[in-house]
């Protein structure tokens, strides 16, 4: 099947959430990995990069068209997304990389770059005849997104 047709087939049997596979490894080298015992190699992570982990892979359907290398993401439609953190641009190149450009991305894509195939936060959109639904995440998820996305580096 092509992509478009598997995204819609695993959003149906999941009705409009992804579910991981497998858990999510958190990310030790983002920014805001820090070792919990110095010298032992634990690390700990920010809590809002914890909580954005989950919206991508439990609260959302992102991963149906994103992938992440080493995670269960592996969708094929969007642009993937593994270590996004250290790019410099996002939205094909429009906009600085920053979380708070992220945020903006993410909420509402269509401002940002006419004709963008991504649904916003309270809309749908088509791609290659199929609809996505909108991807109803509130602030609070969206910002969480936004700091899981910049710390892959």
């Amino acid at each position: 099947a092509n992509a478009p047709e598997t995204v819609a087939a695993n959003l149906a049997a999941t009705e409009g959430r992804a579910e991981a596979s497998s858990d999510p490894q958190p990310n030790s080298s983002g920014p805001d990995a820090q070792e919990t015992e110095p010298g032992t190699g634990v690390v700990s992570e920010d809590p809002l990069v914890a909580r954005g982990r989950d919206v991508f892979f439990r609260e959302s359907y992102c991963v149906l068209c994103h992938a992440i290398e080493g995670t269960a993401g592996v969708g094929e439609i969007g642009p993937n997304l593994t270590r996004i953190g250290s790019r410099t641009t996002i939205a094909a190149g429009l906009l600085e990389n920053t979380p708070e450009n992220l945020v903006a991305w993410i909420t509402d894509p269509l401002a940002i770059k006419p004709g963008a195939q991504m649904p916003g936060a309270d809309y749908p959109a088509t791609y290659e005849g199929l609809t996505f639904p909108a991807l109803n995440l509130n602030n609070e998820q969206i910002t969480a997104l936004a700091a899981y996305l910049s710390s892959m580096k």
